[in-house]
């Protein structure tokens, strides 16, 4: 990558290059990674975690929530707290693989002994990777290996979900900050003499610095003496070396003499527009090579490249050159010299910002790396050696013919491409290896379908992200679409594809289809509602266009995604504003949200698509304070339910919620006094929530039940904080019913965020979220839930949880000694076979599953009609089909009727 010196080997051995085309041409043709190996690794993982969490008795330690919340209809920010979780475990073999983080916390307020715990919840979904700040994104540049961790620097406002400012450590299980971070951007990392150095634009103790060096706790000025941003480190015959730039009057390349900076060489150019800048520095061939922007050096022409003996410096024959900015950036020192920057020639040789110097003059590699049509704008950053070839990255489409997109493979005779597709943004500006495997940096959001957000480490033939399987935003909603779990959402950066959307594969995230999702410019865009019809899936929410079949097309709002690409649906572009929820009813499809056809003329909160035109439903929905939102719909017994922030429907009074049966609209008794944000229909019931404290008259804390003539309350309610509780979200989760929002309490017991209503009373579901609940849906059985958050039951979580097992309720204690009671699997850790007891307080269809921490079953136990009272399983470590599994925990899920257990146990080969 950028600065560093190259690994010594001539990347045109003829060894190298039959073995690199077909390793990757053959890896075109291979299956998806192996999923048991994956689940493998991370059965290991999570039972060295498990076994030395044991052994240490270690208490569990809270981890922060660090941004302000945005809900969907409201952009105040309320702040949230917590602390930095601690790692308790690593995998020793191997820390830079993805592991399931071994992260846990204590919830705020501790859950009541009568509910579930948090064994269900996954614990690999953990934040993915850089999170920037609008409008600026993230741009990640640098990365070097320090004390056993892996230090990465950019320009970023977090990593991995904590905030980390510019620079931060990779332990092999999860992301931390380095002391306070380096505000201004950090550029170039480097280990010299066994410190750590960053250079940048650095701001420390109030002033600019140029460089910085790690004490092991915090970052100080490394002296004067520079004077410009650095942009590159390289050691050189046991020296560090420097390049600065980029400024109007010149720039630098100054050596560390251990007290202060000495400028070696200074770097001009002759076109005014033009500032001078040494962007790359590498060591090769006994002397100190430096590329970037430049016509001359100590007076000496040099286009763009020159050479330092340690007495002066001398171009490399004519340089590189072309185009409306020629540069020199990215370097590999092999045999030969490889160069990468922007340029269509190379001492007079025509060469696409890619070359080759052997000392003595300059070749082409092939038909180099660009965009067609559009020479000397592409560029190439960054180079990495491997085995099967000498990787490339950057900002290009092609080379030649073949398409490459900002990855591209030397075999020894062209550039091929290697099957990857980073996109999302600009480029890739690193290329390193970490424990045998390649490491990209950039400022990508996505390699080979998968979200990464900047960095994404290279295995088992695909790229995976550093860190987690979050998604790449907020999720605001959640469906079941073609089998996949799909979510819309926001994502809290600027950026031309906002990542609004994506689908869940069972090991990541993807966007759908190819085509970018709905873009929007502003930090706000995103998607709010869901809605599948058949084989289709409407979207909703804050976007005015999106890049469909035929190109772009403006849809203000509404589109329609046919599991293969999108189609616009545009509402009249006088009426725009926020798609908030979508509804399905008699044949048509309804949006509700906040519209507005002028400044001083809201919308009706509620359109209807006839399918060729969008048009008001029923006079509309009113609101005495201007602003009309309907952010919630359900049908029930052949009424649309309308839901959210209005005080009359059709002319009549309604109070932020309504019906509508086809031809007029009917008022919900005296309605809510707060606004409604979730409905669902649960046991034959209307079941609302918001943030409301009174549903017709009564007294319902952000909770309540029309069963179509009255309301009713469903226990105690919500407490919230500070001020009332907020439901945004409701869904039936098998005969329960579960509650997403913002809250501290359900029924006056502790409940962070989630709630289970068992038809008596509600439960806290674990140690909960620690912030905002938006999303709630169930997929496969399981119970997942999104929203603004970086914790689920105790978990690394990182805006997405997800309950592999079914929900527990609470248990009185009077119920103990006569309800299904599993005990503990004998022995355990086991190794062949361990036994699990358990008792019936009376004959009941009995099923007792294994599971995989993945979530995924790996062995039926039992499944039949049991006698009360007590019986014994003998389990001996094998799949459903016989075969022997590998070391690792396991769940054992006992279900008995309505009744549900959960223990673990630790298979050791």
């Amino acid at each position: 990558m950028d600065g560093s010196a190259g690994t010594g080997l001539d990347h045109r051995c003829p060894d190298l290059a039959p073995a690199g085309r077909t390793a990757i041409r053959q890896s075109r043709d291979l299956p998806p990674p192996s999923r048991i190996a994956r689940r493998a690794c991370l059965i290991l993982i999570a039972m060295i975690t498990a076994l030395s969490a044991v052994a240490a008795d270690a208490p569990f330690v809270a981890a922060p929530h660090r941004q302000p919340l945005r809900g969907p209809w409201r952009f105040d920010p309320v702040p949230l707290g917590g602390r930095r979780a601690q790692p308790i475990a690593i995998d020793p073999s191997d820390p830079w693989r993805l592991v399931a983080p071994a992260h846990r916390s204590t919830p705020s307020t501790a859950p009541s002994p009568r509910d579930p715990g948090d064994e269900f919840w996954w614990d690999a979904l953990a934040a993915e990777g850089a999170r920037g700040d609008w409008p600026y994104g993230y741009q990640l540049r640098a990365a070097v290996e320090y004390e056993g961790r892996w230090i990465v620097g950019g320009v970023f406002v977090e990593m991995g979900g904590l905030v980390t400012d510019n620079v931060a450590a990779w332990d092999g299980t999860s992301w931390s900050a380095l002391g306070n971070g380096l505000p201004g951007g950090v550029y170039a990392l480097v280990v010299h003499e066994g410190q750590l150095i960053a250079g940048g634009a650095l701001e420390l103790a109030g002033g600019q610095y140029w460089a910085a060096i790690w004490d092991g706790a915090s970052w100080s000025p490394l002296s004067t003496g520079l004077g410009e941003s650095v942009q590159a480190f390289c050691i050189h015959d046991g020296d560090l070396y420097a390049g600065c730039g980029l400024s109007t009057g010149g720039s630098r390349v100054a050596r560390w003499s251990g007290g202060s900076w000495q400028t070696v060489g200074w770097f001009t150019s002759t076109d005014p527009a033009r500032m001078p800048g040494v962007l790359g520095l590498v060591s090769h061939g006994g002397r100190l090579v430096a590329g970037g922007y430049f016509d001359a050096v100590d007076d000496i022409l040099a286009a763009n490249v020159a050479g330092w003996d340690g007495e002066s410096w001398a171009p490399l024959g004519a340089g590189v050159s072309g185009g409306d900015w020629p540069y020199a950036r990215g370097f590999h020192s092999g045999g030969d010299l490889v160069v990468g920057g922007q340029f269509t020639q190379a001492g007079g040789v025509p060469a696409e910002n890619v070359a080759r110097w052997d000392g003595a003059q300059w070749h082409a590699m092939g038909d180099g790396l660009g965009i067609p049509g559009w020479p000397g704008s592409a560029s190439v950053s960054t180079f990495l050696l491997r085995p099967e070839g000498l990787w490339a990255g950057g900002s290009f489409f092609a080379s030649g013919s073949e398409s490459v997109n900002n990855l591209a493979l030397w075999d020894g005779n062209q550039w091929i491409d290697p099957g990857y597709w980073p996109m999302g943004a600009w480029c890739i500006f690193g290329l390193a290896e970490c424990a045998g495997q390649p490491v990209a940096l950039g400022d990508f959001y996505w390699i080979d379908g998968r979200y990464c957000h900047g960095i994404a480490r290279f295995y088992e033939i695909r790229w995976h992200p550093l860190g987690g399987y979050g998604p790449a935003a907020w999720p605001v909603e959640m469906t079941t679409y073609r089998g996949e779990l799909v979510y819309g959402g926001f994502d809290d950066e600027v950026s031309y594809f906002v990542n609004s959307a994506g689908a869940w594969t069972g090991d990541g995230w993807t966007r759908l289809g190819w085509d970018p999702v709905p873009t929007e410019f502003g930090p706000f865009g995103g998607i709010m509602a869901l809605e599948v019809v058949e084989d289709d899936l409407y979207v909703g929410g804050y976007f005015e266009s999106l890049f469909g079949a035929g190109g772009e097309e403006v849809c203000h709002g509404v589109a329609r995604w046919d599991g293969s690409s999108w189609h616009g649906m545009s509402m009249d572009s006088t009426s725009v504003g926020i798609v908030v929820d979508l509804q399905w009813y008699e044949g048509e499809l309804y949006a509700g949200g906040n519209y507005w056809v002028s400044e001083d003329d809201p919308g009706p909160g509620l359109l209807r698509w006839t399918g060729t035109v969008w048009e008001t439903v029923g006079g509309g929905l009113d609101a005495q304070s201007g602003e009309v939102i309907v952010g919630a719909m359900a049908v029930h017994d052949g009424l649309l339910y309308c839901g959210g922030r209005f005080d009359a429907a059709g002319g009549s009074p309604a109070a932020n919620i309504a019906a509508w049966d086809g031809a007029a609209w009917l008022p919900l008794g005296a309605g809510c006094n707060g606004a409604v944000r979730a409905l669902v229909v649960h046991d034959g019931d209307l079941v609302v929530g918001g943030a409301f404290d009174l549903a017709g008259g009564t007294v319902s804390h952000s909770i309540a039940r029309w069963d179509g003539a009255t309301w009713s309350t469903l226990g105690s309610g919500f407490t919230g904080s500070e001020d009332v509780a907020e439901i945004w979200s409701l869904t039936d989760f098998g005969e329960l019913l579960v509650a997403g929002g913002a809250f501290v309490a359900a029924d006056d017991l502790p409940a962070n965020n989630l709630a289970v209503w068992n038809g008596a009373a509600w439960y806290a579901l674990g140690s909960g979220a620690d912030g905002t609940v938006f999303a709630l849906a169930v997929h496969e059985g399981e119970l997942w839930v999104g929203g603004d958050f970086l914790h689920v039951g105790g978990n690394a979580s990182h805006r997405v949880g997800r309950w592999l097992g079914p929900p527990v309720v609470g248990i009185d204690d009077s119920d103990v000694a006569t309800a299904l009671r599993l005990d503990n699997a004998t022995p355990n850790p086991f190794n062949p076979r361990t036994t699990i007891a358990f008792t019936l307080d009376r004959s009941e269809r009995v099923v007792l599953d294994v599971l995989g921490v993945d979530g995924r079953r790996v062995a039926r136990l039992v499944e039949e009609t049991l006698a009360a009272g007590p019986h014994r399983v003998t389990w001996d470590g094998r799949d459903g089909h016989g075969r022997p599994l590998p070391s690792g925990v396991y769940l054992m899920c006992l279900q008995a009727g309505s009744q549900r257990r959960a223990g673990k146990a630790v298979l050791l080969r």
